[in-house]
């Protein structure tokens, strides 16, 4: 297989807004996607991929299923076993009703498991991991100060 990097059909998991690679991206193996639109950064999966228009093999401008979104996911709690493990900061909620961000920390991290963040958002908290029962994505960031002064003004 070597470095070249897996073609896929990539989609934000946040703002759900088409990912593709472009410039020294385009062919360039990579395990970590930065959205152009939202800014949130993920890994799609643990080998090197590269977001494309087209699936090789496959280039057609008509629309088809393989080129359109995914559904949305349903909004509200879902079963932590549907969570992303992959260091995606979500919402979690414990059984003890403890709502908060986390992420889970692989094994290759130095501990596994589910942690509370930090204020450094590359950082989980350290201590025991913590066991929640659900989640459900962040939401997307508010709208700039500055533009709100202007919509107010406007």
């Amino acid at each position: 297989m070597g470095d070249a990097p897996i073609p896929m059909l990539i989609w934000c998991p946040i703002c759900r807004e088409r990912h593709v690679d472009k410039g020294e991206f385009a062919g360039k193996p990579h395990h970590t996607h930065a959205c152009q639109h939202c800014g949130h950064v993920w890994r799609p999966a643990i080998v090197p991929t590269v977001g494309v228009q087209f699936l090789p093999g496959f280039k057609d401008d008509r629309p088809n299923a393989a080129s359109a979104p995914p559904a949305a996911p349903a909004e509200g709690w879902r079963p932590i076993a549907e969570a992303p493990k992959d260091g995606t900061r979500v919402i979690v909620c414990t059984s003890g009703e403890i709502v908060g961000e986390a992420r889970y920390c692989a094994e290759d991290e130095g501990h596994e498991g589910w942690y509370w963040m930090d204020q450094h958002w590359t950082d989980a908290v350290g201590g025991e991991p913590i066991h929640p029962t659900h989640w459900q994505p962040l939401p997307p960031p508010p709208a700039s100060p500055a533009s709100d002064t202007a919509k107010e003004k406007g």
